[in-house]
């Protein structure tokens, strides 16, 4: 079985003026990202080319959707592909729980201003 190498430069325009640039390889099993966001800049995990793999909408510069189908199946069966998956898991739970969170915090506070607000009868 020969070695996959191959490598995917492309922009993204994110909320700054100037687009981020997302390099992509993969070399047999490892699937290496950077971006050059601050994020990026210490290896985060940002979301410049984390919506790749979420279908999460981005303005993709010099990139055809036939190629971010490509780099999709880049994962499969790379050294990222688990830790990923479990990554974008949590993260999906950690938001559900900020919203839940947040839900009921405004629930409280509604009640609590109900009660200050209301006239009590002595």
């Amino acid at each position: 079985m020969s070695e996959i190498n191959k490598v995917k430069v492309f922009r993204v325009q994110g909320t700054g003026p100037t687009p981020v640039t997302v390099k992509i390889s993969r070399i047999g099993k490892a699937l290496r990202i950077k971006c050059d966001c601050p994020a990026g800049a210490y290896m985060d995990p940002c979301e410049h080319w984390k919506s790749l793999f979420t279908g999460e909408d981005q303005n993709y510069l010099d990139i055809t959707d036939d190629e971010i189908r490509e780099i999709q199946d880049w994962l499969d069966d790379s050294d990222l592909d688990e830790a990923l998956q479990n990554l974008l898991y949590f993260e999906g739970h950690e938001k559900n729980m900020h919203e839940n969170l947040a839900r009921q915090k405004r629930a409280l506070r509604g009640r609590v201003i109900d009660i200050l607000i209301s006239d009590p009868q002595l």
